[in-house]
């Protein structure tokens, strides 16, 4: 008989996953009926005032880990059953804020036509309420397998269980298929699961709060090829395929054409100034304020629009700084490195000299201080910072050689990337600690989201 001291650490968590719940507990029940026979055999054989032997310690530290475990099973019974429900409501559950939602706006729509105003125009909610897959149950996901019930109970029938069988050491069959699989998203590098993902054609995932979160990452693109929108709205339930269906009217506005409400705690997008006539105020759906469509000001009279005073003051600190302005979307824009050839956010490209589209100007392509730190930057990125300490000379002969390259070649148009030691991109200036991505061709370094979507 083995002792309590030889027994195997007991592993909860490898056992979980390799039977299902409802065979599980039945092993456990069962083994603790065998340990109450043995235990009930036992009794009355021995002296009232001796100590328990070993094996009545065994038994009894076997049924406290059986305890023990069964108390674990039931629990992760009833998690498993609540994750399962609120899996299963959860596209009602959107459907029916949505229906709230529409239904306050439909109360302030009728409260705007009882005091005889205009009737408004439909909200997003109000649109989606229109939509017949609204209340439509999504396919189950694809690719995930159920466990065979036949297959489960083989193994558990040639297995012997007895009081000094340790529970862990059970052969089970599990799952064919890990339907608990979880990947990074390639945007947030945040783990979700797998079938919770948009999957792209070059095998990157991306997670659903990530298609609202960034106007860098517009319009929807991975590895320098497009992903339809359609495809992403099909992928998210009721209440993100309303905010996304905004998010892609807003973010396909240009962007000195975009209107938001005047009133700083509501800023919700109201449209493009193109869309109504000048001058007219355009009411919000939400706070019902007034916002005009030419200054971006309270709603007013056409006289008395001018020049929204903030945006002036901008202005004049761009002259001051000799900032330029993208002639795509006209916002401002400063070069700290680089060339003088300009790509907006807007996708415009420009030169920084005199904000003519790019390549229809005799203006100079580098100012030579500039070109030098970036030839710098780029060294240090390939070969590391202590080299300049470590060898000057050799430092200063690449970056020569660097910006002699940069003279003729400034850019890659298809970048080669590989893995290096964590930094700053160079793109969004977020620093990452563990790595970033390094072009083997102008050693531009950029972090992995900057790679894939932005560049």
């Amino acid at each position: 008989m083995s002792s309590a001291s030889s027994l195997p650490p007991f592993n909860q968590e490898q056992s979980i996953y390799e039977a299902d719940l409802e065979t599980t507990l039945l092993i456990a029940q069962l083994a603790q009926q065998d340990l109450e026979e043995l235990a009930s055999a036992c009794k009355g054989k021995g002296r009232a005032d001796k100590p328990r032997s070993d094996h009545e310690l065994a038994l009894e530290i076997q049924n406290e880990q059986l305890n023990e475990w069964r108390t674990f099973l039931e629990d992760a019974k009833l998690a498993r059953s609540i994750g399962a429900a609120l899996q299963t409501d959860q596209n009602t559950l959107n459907a029916f804020s949505i229906v709230e939602q529409a239904a306050a706006e439909d109360h302030r729509v009728a409260e705007i036509l009882s005091q005889g105003g205009d009737l408004p125009e439909p909200t997003p909610t109000q649109k989606l309420l229109e939509d017949p897959t609204l209340f439509v149950e999504p396919p189950p996901s694809q690719g995930v397998a159920k466990p065979s019930r036949d297959s489960t109970r083989k193994g558990i029938g040639e297995a012997t269980i007895t009081p000094s069988t340790n529970i862990s050491q059970i052969p089970v069959a599990g799952p064919s298929v890990d339907r608990y699989r979880r990947t990074a998203c390639t945007i947030c590098n945040d783990y979700v699961r797998f079938q919770e993902c948009l999957h792209t054609s070059c095998d990157h995932h991306y997670c659903r709060d990530s298609f609202t979160r960034d106007e860098s990452l517009f319009p929807l693109r991975c590895c320098q090829q497009p992903i339809p929108p359609d495809q992403a709205s099909t992928f998210l339930n009721a209440r993100l395929r309303s905010l996304f269906d905004v998010k892609l009217r807003e973010f396909g506005t240009p962007p000195q054409t975009r209107v938001y409400c005047i009133l700083p705690t509501c800023s919700a997008f109201l449209g493009s100034s193109e869309a109504v006539p000048a001058f007219t105020a355009i009411r919000c759906p939400q706070c019902q304020s007034h916002t005009c469509p030419s200054c971006k000001q309270a709603g007013h009279d056409a006289r008395d629009c001018s020049e929204n005073a903030a945006v002036k003051e901008l202005k004049a600190l761009a002259r001051a700084e000799h900032w330029q302005t993208c002639p795509g979307c006209h916002a401002i824009v400063e070069l700290q490195h680089g060339c003088y050839h300009m790509t907006c956010r807007c996708h415009t490209q420009f030169c920084y000299l005199c904000a003519v589209p790019w390549k229809n100007c005799g203006c100079h392509q580098w100012d030579d201080q500039r070109l030098l730190v970036a030839a710098e930057r780029r060294v240090e990125n390939e070969v590391g910072a202590a080299v300049r300490v470590e060898q000057p000379l050799v430092f200063q002969e690449l970056v020569q050689e660097r910006a002699r390259t940069l003279h003729v070649n400034h850019d890659c148009v298809v970048h080669s990337w590989k893995n290096r030691s964590g930094g700053t991109c160079e793109e969004c200036q977020e620093y990452l600690h563990l790595f970033l991505k390094i072009c083997r061709n102008c050693s531009l370094v950029a972090c992995r989201r900057c790679a894939l979507n932005r560049l």
